[in-house]
């Protein structure tokens, strides 16, 4: 009988002798908690989950499968990263995020898309944008948007992956005030410019470029962007002679084109996505928290409903008052996630694709200081910046 110590050098004797090809095909298909951890194995274990040819040739999480949890901790300067079942996880610091960098505990992330994190720092006046994978330690700075006379600082609609085109995209809204001269019953203009950053090109695509008045800008406010083949979709909280409607638009340098969603003006919670190509959007009835999602078909140019969340979701979450609740959405991949306010301790998930809802506690996403600290996220260490 062969004895345990045996073993065990019998297996570190086939590891050392193992040919560095076979090694690396081994390695690459670990999950992303085992890429980390193995680095602390040895030196050349280290040198190979470090270098970014090899990283590069490491195995995507695919869609279908949950993704992280990932959220700020109790250090204000350091997030942790877990698995959906919050059995592995890491704590990673911002200087490990932005090494080098002289005021890197001043950024926070703002967007979190296909494995990568948008982090922001506003000093003196200038938004400070970098795209960071947090698994693999690579970091990109993104150019600064054409200067303007006059900016005010500007919107960050956030980060977005396009599908079609395998890049992720940073969707931002800069304003230019435009002087009226003091003249008395002249409006104040703004030059409202819509830019959309490319990753793989690294460079900055002027949209949209309109010219409203001050009070037109605050009676309209944008909410959320997501790309599909290149093509640019907004969706806008706009305010009426009654009330605020939601409303859908791609955007592009010709003008604003509507996306009728006349269902949507009779919702809260909305919110748009993309999933496999087609444009999304989820909300909730004004009397109750039990919610939809429609998809667009390209064809019929008309809304679709494909899921309903079942009445039972919120009554396990002992939610007392459902028509006051609200929720926070979040999305990666095929699975949709609804945090429900304000106790954001229900967590309420979909699998778009099996058309399934669970639900669950979600100690992760929560407040701190009045900003938002949880994301949903895709791990991707094959994405070298």
């Amino acid at each position: 009988m062969v004895s345990m110590d045996a073993m065990n050098a019998m297996d570190a004797d086939v590891w050392e002798h193992l040919p560095e090809q076979l090694l690396r095909s081994i390695l690459s298909r670990l999950p992303w908690w085992s890429n980390l951890k193995m680095r602390s194995v040895c030196q050349s274990w280290n040198l190979i989950l470090r270098n970014t040819e090899f990283l590069k040739t490491c195995f995507p999480v695919p869609s279908e499968r949950p993704p992280c949890w990932m959220s700020k901790t109790s250090d204000e300067n350091c997030y942790g990263i877990r698995n959906w079942t919050k059995t592995k996880g890491r704590p990673i610091h911002k200087t490990s995020l932005l090494p080098g960098f002289p005021r890197a505990l001043q950024y926070s992330v703002k967007a979190a898309a296909g494995g990568l994190l948008l982090m922001e720092n506003h000093d003196d006046g200038k938004l400070g944008r970098v795209v960071v994978n947090p698994l693999n330690g690579t970091h990109r700075q993104v150019p600064p948007l054409p200067k303007l006379e006059d900016a005010e600082v500007g919107q960050t609609m956030g980060m977005v992956m396009d599908q079609t085109t395998q890049s992720h995209k940073i969707i931002a809204v800069h304003r230019e005030r435009i002087d009226s001269r003091g003249i008395v019953g002249v409006p104040t203009f703004l030059q409202e410019e819509i830019y959309v950053y490319d990753l793989k090109d690294n460079q900055w695509r002027l949209v949209s470029s309109l010219m409203v008045t001050y009070e037109d800008h605050l009676s309209r406010l944008y909410l959320n962007a997501v790309i599909i083949k290149n093509d640019l979709y907004i969706l806008t909280l706009m305010q009426t002679e009654e009330f605020w409607i939601y409303r859908v638009f791609k955007v592009s340098s010709k003008g604003w084109d509507e996306v009728p969603a006349v269902f949507a003006y009779q919702l809260k919670n909305v919110d748009l996505f993309e999933h496999n190509g087609y444009l999304m959007l989820v909300g909730s009835a004004f009397k109750n928290l039990r919610v939809q999602i429609w998809r667009h078909d390209w064809v019929t140019k008309e809304w679709e409903e494909m899921l309903t969340m079942p009445h039972e979701m919120l009554g396990r979450g002992s939610i007392k008052s459902p028509e006051g609740a609200m929720f926070t959405f979040y999305s990666q991949g095929d699975h949709v996630c609804f945090i429900v306010e304000p106790s954001r301790s229900l967590r309420i998930t979909c699998d778009i694709v099996k058309r399934e809802w669970w639900s669950g506690t979600s100690p992760t996403f929560r407040f701190m200081n009045g900003e938002e600290v949880g994301w949903l996220f895709q791990p991707r260490l094959d994405i070298v910046l």
